[in-house]
């Protein structure tokens, strides 16, 4: 009898290094908007709470995006959808650094999650990296200067998943179909511990992030501290 033939480990370490730099590039905008808050509202001449929706837009585009790109993935294959997604991330930042107002800058961060993918050791090594990086580049490079480098690491990201993932053929990947997308997620609320396992989660995300991006406001106001300090 035939055995299959063993997985070339090199080529399986590559996808993974591939995903984990794509999976950081996506998170590392994700936080560093935090310590920014009250350099955004100053700039801008909006209050902090309004420049704290730039927290919410990209996390609420970011998580509804999610069973939207699932389905996309499989049509236009996921190798392919994680090259569109980080040039998208890239070009996104880019706009962010440089937008005329406060509303353009509303648009394009929300326009940023979309584009944002998951990977979950490199999510919580950005979450870390782009809170605190951003508090220390904020000093020299200011809030522009910032979403430029989450630009840079984006784009390096693109280039990662230009060179390291390779694309299924079409003739491999099942056309798009609505019913099935549909089918799919009934059966997944078929199960009955799927409805409040979502809640839970929504109502997690809720509490972790609704109070982060008022943290710096807070520090600021009550001490003489700047973004890195926050």
């Amino acid at each position: 009898m035939l055995q299959a033939p063993p997985p070339d480990a090199a080529a399986t370490r590559r996808v993974i290094l591939v995903l984990g730099v794509a999976g950081f590039a996506s998170t590392f905008g994700f936080r560093l908007i935090d310590p920014l808050i009250p350099d955004i509202a100053r700039d801008y001449g909006v209050s902090l709470a309004t420049a704290a929706t730039l927290a919410t837009s990209y996390a609420l585009t970011y998580a509804f995006a999610q069973p939207i790109l699932g389905p996309v993935g499989d049509v236009i294959g996921k190798a392919r959808l994680i090259r569109i997604g980080t040039a998208l991330l890239a070009v996104a930042l880019v706009a962010t650094a440089f937008a005329p107002n406060f509303g353009v800058l509303s648009v394009v961060r929300a326009l940023s999650g979309v584009a944002a993918g998951r990977f979950l050791f490199a999510i919580l090594a950005a979450q870390l990296t782009g809170t605190i990086g951003a508090g220390l580049l904020a000093t020299s490079l200011g809030w522009r200067g910032v979403m430029l480098v989450a630009a840079a690491v984006a784009a390096a990201a693109f280039g990662a998943t230009m060179l390291g993932l390779k694309p299924r053929p079409a003739a491999n990947r099942a056309p798009f179909a609505i019913g099935s997308v549909v089918e799919r997620y009934r059966e997944v609320f078929a199960n009955r511990r799927a409805v409040p396992l979502c809640a839970i989660v929504a109502i997690e995300g809720v509490l972790a992030m609704g109070a982060q991006p008022f943290v710096a406001a807070i520090l600021q106001e009550r001490n003489p501290v700047g973004a890195l300090e926050a």
